[in-house]
């Protein structure tokens, strides 16, 4: 588990939230790297599927069943999260001419590579969004039984 700092005005939502998206971050990250190590003719999907890793598997439910109670902010975060990962916050992140140093065959393994960090980061990201937003339909769900019995439970 990551450590997280406390800050004594944080509100115990707001740290439980914090808490989360710490280890998510910190789960994701190893993902990735797995995923970068392993032989490029392996699919993401295979690695990334639902099923391959049980913490992550929790770590998203958990993700999903918070959701029911503070879907914006989780929304947010992972929003946030995601354009971190794709230097969309960052301007250093900005296009660089490649040096004619390096051969032809390493710049298209460095391409590669790198095309496939972010094909994770998408599955990673497409994978959390499905589980999270699954709350809209349970809370419609909901809200039309509660109207359907004239607002009493």
């Amino acid at each position: 588990m990551v450590p997280v700092t406390v800050d004594p005005e944080s509100k115990p939502g707001e740290f439980v939230l914090k808490s989360l998206f710490a280890n998510f971050t910190s789960v994701s990250e190893r993902k990735i790297r797995i995923i970068m190590a392993e032989p490029l003719e392996k699919p993401l999907n295979k690695s990334l599927q639902r099923g391959e890793d049980l913490q992550f598997d929790q770590l998203i439910s958990t993700m999903s069943s918070l959701a029911e109670y503070c879907l914006p902010s989780i929304l947010k975060t992972l929003f946030d999260w995601y354009k971190r990962q794709n230097g969309l916050e960052d301007e250093s992140h900005e296009y660089r001419p490649r040096a004619n140093t390096k051969s032809k065959s390493d710049e298209q393994q460095k391409d590669y590579l790198l095309e496939r960090r972010d094909l994770a980061i998408d599955f990673i990201f497409s994978l959390v969004l499905i589980e999270v937003l699954k709350q809209i339909q349970q809370l419609r769900h909901k809200l039309n039984k509660f109207h359907r019995h004239g607002g009493s439970k």
